[in-house]
């Protein structure tokens, strides 16, 4: 009896930690949660105002994170508080989705440490309530295309301009 009761407890351990969520306090590690620095076809975007504008790289896009997109979607924050030519980026916050479905929000910047305890059940609720998170509708984040920021500073005066540089256009 007690060898029985140690098979069923073993299996049951094993198969609960096959099935256990995460780890929200550890990195995430699917397709793109590990990229440090963005890529070329990394989206911008300008979050803020004229006097404070936040400007941040972000891989992948939501234009292409679709029902079956299994991994992460990373932004970056300029470390700049000018907007000058090549930006500086730093890590901000990794998304994980799982089947288009956003599970939880990580990052490495200790001042938003409390965003590793959001996770998203399949409604798009917020776990545990208790802990402010981002809104779910927030994600995936929107983006230009890249160039778009540098088109309208002026800084580019490529043919393609301004085309396309509306948020997922």
């Amino acid at each position: 009896m007690h060898r029985t009761c140690t098979i069923f407890l073993a299996a049951i351990l094993f198969l609960s930690a096959a099935h256990a969520s995460p780890d929200p306090v550890a990195p995430p590690s699917q397709a793109n949660c590990t990229l440090t620095q963005p890529p070329a076809e990394a989206g911008e975007a300008v979050v803020g105002n004229f006097y404070s504008p936040k400007v941040f790289a972000v891989h992948p896009r939501a234009k292409d994170i679709d029902s079956k997109y299994t991994g992460c979607q990373v932004l970056w924050i300029s470390g700049s508080t000018e907007v000058k030519w090549p930006l500086e980026w730093a890590p901000f916050m990794v998304i994980e989705f799982k089947n288009g479905r956003v599970l939880r929000t990580w990052s490495q910047d200790k001042g938003l440490a409390e965003y590793n305890a959001c996770t998203y059940d399949p409604s798009g609720q917020a776990l545990p309530s208790s802990v402010t998170c981002p809104p779910i509708g927030m994600f995936p984040m929107k983006s230009m295309r890249p160039g778009c920021l540098r088109a309208m500073l002026g800084i580019d005066n490529s043919p393609s301009g301004l085309k396309g540089c509306k948020d997922e256009e």
